[in-house]
């Protein structure tokens, strides 16, 4: 008899700790979201047109506004004379007597908003708040379609689209006609039976591409080509914000076209569309400090305390400076509508605000795509749906756990006679999902290695990569496979029985 009572005592334990794990898997997977920052960096678009237009005009159609800054907000307290903030609700009236204020909390705001610096005609600082919109080429016409490598000998590194045909030539050669007839220095090169083009007798007939559907014109970017509307502009590779005074002495390359902007300012703008570049697809604004890596909404330097924004570990080198110039917080708050109250005299003026751009990965788009980034999103979301099944299974199973303690010890019966068997159902339920979470984790892994190669990938996808591998089978995950051990080690002895 009590040999049964001590076996029913450690099946109760053992099943209540199952139960208990049961819920771990839900808290570890829903509080990292690595994996989706990187999968939406990975397929963001490529902008290929910009506008700079009023801060409070709409963006125009197909364009999207390229900052929404998601700002915290600032702290309530109360600030003394003594230089120390107290996180309170308001001033105390003691406080009060010793010249301390009340600073209210400021809620948080998307800051969409952005303003140029500038003297005017009487050297006075002036400032032109603008929002900056972006056009982005649909996922489908980003379509990779083919290497350079495929299609340029080794030394063409003069790259031609001429009427919607891809070529590679020798540097600094002129790139060739699209005509029938061809001069006495010329040699005719044939593209198909409608058309030939012409390039000097001393010069070889380089491969054309073209891109399959008649509606959409190649593109270079870095070492591919990729496919776009006919009617589009291909992705911009690099901006830059010129003083007008300072233009008569800036050299820019005639890739770079200029771009309206539809504000008064002194400032044009003007973007490039290297072949050789890589395409931008970010921007946001950050502290002087730099961008953080993983979050943006983070920040490196905290220079004034009531700042909700937590501090980050590390910077994101992949982001670079749009001006050459830094604006006040305190500005861009009220550029942006936000009222600080006595917030506004106490955040110091080393709080500055930039703005950011970051180009796609830099690595070889050849590398980038042997990897379905899509399915692994998919994966790691249902990693996440199966987490939280196992969560909600073992809270009802704790459930009918209780009451089956409780009418057992009340009435002195078998629990096995009870509500015990929804218990023991469900953790066989959850086994048989744990086993299919780790069979999502251990997929995801062998498919995260591909990113290691560093001829491929820069060195902070390469770190953030081998960070989120280290973490889909650490912590809490280690405990749950202890515990569920013996049942997952029965279930597959049946499954090859």
């Amino acid at each position: 008899m009590g040999e049964e009572v001590l076996m029913q005592g450690f099946c109760l334990v053992y099943m209540a700790l199952t139960l208990i794990t049961g819920i771990l898997p839900s808290f570890h997977f829903t509080e990292q979201d690595d994996f989706y920052v990187e999968a939406l960096n990975w397929s963001q678009r490529l902008i290929n047109d910009l506008q700079i237009i009023n801060q409070y005009d709409d963006c125009p159609q197909n364009f999207e506004s390229l900052i929404n800054y998601s700002w915290p907000g600032l702290k309530g307290g109360c600030f003394c004379a003594d230089n120390k903030y107290y996180e309170i609700s308001q001033c105390k009236f003691q406080m009060k007597k010793q010249t301390c204020q009340d600073l209210p909390t400021v809620n948080p705001k998307i800051l969409n908003s952005y303003l140029f610096t500038q003297l005017d005609v009487n050297n006075i600082q002036k400032q032109v708040p603008f929002k900056i919109c972006g056009k982005k080429i649909s996922s489908l016409s980003q379509k990779i379609k083919k290497p350079i490598k495929d299609i340029c000998k080794q030394g063409a590194d003069e790259r031609c689209i001429v009427d919607n045909f891809a070529f590679c030539l020798p540097e600094n050669t002129q790139c060739p006609q699209i005509k029938q007839t061809c001069l006495k220095t010329e040699k005719k090169c044939q593209i198909n039976n409608n058309l030939s083009f012409c390039v000097l007798k001393n010069q070889y007939c380089p491969q054309a591409y073209q891109c399959e559907s008649p509606n959409s014109k190649p593109c270079f970017s870095k070492d591919r080509i990729i496919c776009i509307d006919m009617n589009e502009n291909c992705p911009i590779t690099n901006i830059r914000f010129i003083d007008g005074k300072a233009q008569t002495n800036l050299n820019l390359s005639q890739d770079y076209e200029e771009i309206k902007i539809q504000v008064n300012t002194k400032y044009k703008l003007f973007v490039d569309r290297n072949r050789r570049g890589i395409p931008i697809v970010d921007f946001t604004i950050s502290t002087i400090d730099g961008v953080c890596l993983g979050d943006k909404s983070k920040i490196l330097v905290k220079y004034y305390p009531m700042d909700k924004r937590d501090l980050c570990q590390e910077q994101d080198f992949r982001y670079s400076s749009v001006f050459e110039q830094s604006i006040l917080s305190t500005d861009l708050y009220k550029l942006n509508a936000i009222e600080l109250g006595n917030h506004q005299n106490l955040i110091p003026e080393s709080d500055l605000y930039d703005m950011y751009f970051r180009r796609f990965y830099d690595s070889s788009y050849e590398c980038q795509y042997q990897v379905d980034i899509d399915s692994q999103r998919d994966l790691f979301r249902s990693l996440i749906n199966l987490s939280n099944a196992m969560f909600y299974l073992s809270i009802i199973a704790i459930i009918f756990y209780i009451l089956s303690l409780y009418f057992y010890l009340n009435s002195n019966q078998d629990p096995k006679k009870m509500l015990m068997y929804i218990p023991i159902i469900i953790i066989m339920v959850n086994t048989i999902i744990f086993l299919l979470i780790e069979s999502d984790i251990e997929e995801i892994d062998q498919s995260l290695k591909l990113f290691s190669d560093e001829k491929c990938y820069d060195q902070v996808l390469i770190s953030e990569i081998q960070n989120l591998r280290d973490y889909l089978g650490s912590g809490p995950l280690i405990f749950v496979k202890i515990v569920y051990f013996p049942i997952t080690f029965y279930i597959k002895i049946l499954s090859y029985s």
